[in-house]
């Protein structure tokens, strides 16, 4: 500040000096002096502040206990849960022996599947006995025999529907007597190897399943009587689609029983069962046990008069 006013005063006196020597008015010395004053930079003041910490704030808030809130809960009394009844069956018509039962359907070549169950009308009188299938779900060299009781449901594509009384010993095979699935299981073996095949075959109760390999010893049981009628039966016959043979395969007929079919339009007969009949169309009937070939011939002519009879030859 003191070196500024030194200056502007030194510049006084020179005006001064200037206006006394010189013809310029006061006008012009003042606006000289004001000119010189402008292009003068302002003076650079340096102020040293120390550095300073800000201030620490210490604020004490006393400990509070947190609210205690009561809620109001009215007491309940206990969901009573009312006891599982165990299933039930009604009782089991059958008492002596054993009941085939026919079913049919749409034979299809994409989607040929039997769906079989217990809500089935045909069953509805046999609600608390056992059931037995056998038959087959696709076209691979194996044979399946189920074992039902209560509620259940199976798709096949092949096979037969049998119904047995409820005290009857189905699946167990460690008793001395062998089940009524040994009986299966032996038959259709036999039946296996007279058509000049051997295939696996399995056993399922719904808890074990049971195997009886291609070429073993099947159980001794003594075979029952399938054709214990004394007038012809007919039956359902069913096939799986074969598309290399682009027909239907199927088993038809029963062990030491013989069977009168109209295949495609022809009318054949063969004894036992008879395994991997291809064919377009089926109609099947069972001759009673006890009919000899004149009696069967005769038969056959009273139902197809136009047709002849002739052996079955695969």
């Amino acid at each position: 500040m003191r070196k500024k006013i030194l200056f502007v005063t030194i510049l006084l006196v020179l005006a001064s000096l200037l206006a006394a020597c010189s013809p310029l008015t006061k006008e012009q010395v003042s606006q000289i002096v004001d000119e010189a004053i402008a292009e003068q930079e302002p003076p650079t003041i340096n102020v040293n502040v120390p550095e300073q910490e800000p201030p620490t704030i210490n604020v004490n808030v006393p400990e509070q206990e947190p609210p205690t809130i009561n809620v109001n809960v009215p007491e309940q009394e206990p969901e009573l849960v009312a006891p599982v009844e165990p299933l039930v069956l009604p009782n089991c018509p059958l008492e002596d022996g054993g009941v085939r039962i026919e079913f049919i359907g749409t034979l299809e070549k994409e989607n040929g599947f039997y769906n079989l169950s217990s809500s089935m009308e045909q069953l509805a009188e046999y609600a608390g006995c056992n059931i037995l299938v056998e038959g087959r779900i696709e076209l691979v060299e194996e044979h399946n025999i189920w074992l039902f009781r209560g509620q259940w449901q199976l798709s096949i594509r092949e096979g037969s529907l049998w119904v047995y009384p409820a005290d009857w010993n189905m699946a167990d095979f460690s008793t001395e007597k062998p089940p009524v699935a040994a009986e299966f299981v032996t038959a259709k073996r036999q039946n296996q190897v007279a058509n000049g095949y051997d295939w696996i075959i399995f056993v399922h109760d719904g808890e074990n399943n049971y195997v009886f390999p291609a070429g073993q010893d099947t159980p001794l049981v003594v075979l029952p009587d399938n054709a214990g009628f004394s007038e012809p039966q007919w039956i359902s016959a069913h096939g799986i689609w074969d598309q290399k043979s682009t027909a239907f395969n199927a088993s038809i007929g029963a062990e030491g029983a013989t069977t009168v079919a109209l295949l495609d339009e022809e009318l054949f007969f063969w004894d036992g069962a008879q395994d991997n009949i291809l064919f377009q169309s089926v109609q099947a009937w069972l001759m009673p046990s006890t009919w000899d070939q004149s009696q069967i011939e005769n038969w056959a002519k009273a139902q197809f008069p136009e047709m002849e009879l002739q052996p079955y030859a695969p």
